[in-house]
């Protein structure tokens, strides 16, 4: 797809928009949605009726209609939301139909995951968060009202970045050396929107694949663990509450209870075989990116006197090792002792590197 040349350099304003245009930008976005949902609805004479399984004929024609050299007839006037930075700079050559069929699918797409996520209910907002600069600042996103309005979104989605990717993996020329994803699969937004659902925390049953659990088989978590004796002592030395980093320093919104935790740590293990792996919701409460010597977590696994081997086999992952066959009680008490090191670290670290 092609997404536009601009005839100057870009400044971070093209890239991001300008927040004193933020409110006529989704006023224009939000404006336009419907408008655009019935012209898709006309155009591919479908019933969209913004369920998931809506997706999958949407993107068969919108496949064919890519496809085509002669484009059919599109409205006169691009639609007003193209004229604002970020997204100007990448429409001004692009074939007018194909531009309406980009934010006309977006925006369907958009809606389709606002009907079906879960509450606290998703809404579209321009994306200022206040502590990240990233490449979605500035862009229109889909996210919880009840995190925004605290000024801290925890998560979010872009419809019209992963339209446009998806269009132009559909639209590049072949190169045998970088196949193209999701390529003339009509499946494609389908298996976006429930990813997507996924990232959100929402359970999502329709996903035929999940991803494979790591090894070792980590099928229960820390918290169905909290009551065993040996466990309940490391949860006694576990602070009150864990720091989400580095957001969380000032936010009472990005600290989580010591059950918070255990309950997104999978635990396993069996014949002196253990590990951990951390779901994305806590993850940032103990891993900084520290280097394997500063490791806290993996450096009080290894010096547990039963621990024969341990590693930070993935960014999620770590394993151990041990002689003879402890408990599994034993060994979740470890495991937690080593996530409240990490945290007590990767705070440490935090704090260090706060400007003065």
């Amino acid at each position: 797809m092609n997404m536009g040349t601009p005839q100057a350099p870009l400044t971070a304003d093209d890239l991001r928009g300008v927040p004193t245009e933020d409110e006529q930008r989704l006023h224009d976005w939000l404006a336009h949605v419907p408008q655009a949902i019935a012209w898709l609805q006309t155009q591919s004479g479908l019933t969209l009726d913004h369920t998931p399984d809506s997706l999958r004929p949407l993107w068969a024609w919108a496949i064919t209609e890519l496809a085509q050299t002669n484009q059919p007839t599109t409205p006169p006037d691009v639609p007003s939301w193209t004229r604002w930075r970020p997204y100007s700079h990448r429409t001004e050559t692009m074939p007018p139909h194909q531009l309406w069929l980009w934010g006309a699918v977006a925006a369907y797409f958009g809606e389709v995951f606002r009907a079906r996520a879960a509450a606290p209910p998703v809404e579209w907002q321009i994306l200022r968060h206040p502590t990240r600069s990233g490449s979605d600042d500035g862009e229109l996103a889909l996210l919880r009202p009840a995190h925004a309005k605290r000024g801290k979104p925890r998560t979010w989605f872009c419809p019209l970045v992963i339209i446009g990717n998806t269009i132009g993996a559909q639209t590049a020329e072949h190169d045998p050396h970088h196949p193209r994803v999701g390529y003339n699969d009509p499946n494609r937004l389908h298996e976006l929107l429930f990813l997507r659902l996924q990232l959100f925390g929402e359970v999502v049953p329709e996903l035929a694949t999940p991803e494979p659990e790591p090894e070792p088989d980590l099928k229960g978590s820390l918290l169905e663990m909290l009551e065993a004796p040996a466990v309940a002592a490391a949860r006694a030395a576990c602070p009150q509450r864990w720091i989400g980093l580095p957001e969380g320093l000032d936010e009472e919104d990005f600290t989580y209870t010591t059950e918070e935790i255990c309950a997104d740590v999978s635990f396993g293990g069996e014949d002196g075989e253990w590990g951990i792996f951390l779901r994305d919701s806590i993850r940032h409460t103990v891993l900084d990116d520290a280097p394997t010597d500063q490791d806290a977590l993996l450096q009080t696994l290894l010096a547990h006197p039963l621990v024969t081997w341990a590693e930070h086999t993935d960014r999620e992952v770590y394993e151990w090792a041990t002689t003879r066959n402890p408990t599994r009680e034993d060994m979740a008490a470890l495991a937690l002792t080593a996530l409240a090191a990490a945290q007590k670290a990767a705070l440490h670290r935090a704090e260090q590197s706060r400007p003065h």
